[in-house]
């Protein structure tokens, strides 16, 4: 299973801050994929990542606000939740509902319909 964080980098920002807080998301065992261009970085890891946002998710209980967030991508080809960028900088997983939550813009996080399904299973369980 793969999934995508993604997130603008604005010509004020430092790159290796925006990859910094991308990477603080990802699991330090997940293997990544980093591409890295000149407006955007996009991150591609594994069911490790995933694994540690439902945590993150479960730990904080907003599992109600996530999956509210998640079904609200049902039917389409792909799935996008947003993550607070500064949070992330900090090494917070705080998700947002609006893109204005996050000033610098969001981090995405762009799931496929078997990553969706996936997440949607586990955060059910205790």
């Amino acid at each position: 299973m793969k999934i995508i964080l993604s997130a603008v980098i604005h010509s004020s920002e430092d790159p290796e801050k925006v990859k910094q807080a991308i990477l603080n998301i990802i699991d330090q065992n997940d293997e990544e994929l980093i591409d890295l261009q000149s407006d955007r970085i996009i991150v591609r890891a594994g069911t490790a990542t995933v694994d540690k946002i439902i945590k993150s998710v479960k730990d904080k209980n907003i599992v109600p606000l996530f999956l509210k967030l998640l079904n609200a991508g049902r039917g389409k080809t792909e799935y996008r939740l947003m993550f607070n960028r500064q949070a992330a900088h900090a090494g917070q997983i705080v998700i947002c509902d609006d893109p204005q939550e996050s000033p610098l813009e969001p981090i995405y996080l762009i799931l496929n319909e078997e990553a969706a399904n996936y997440i949607m299973s586990k955060v059910k369980t205790n």
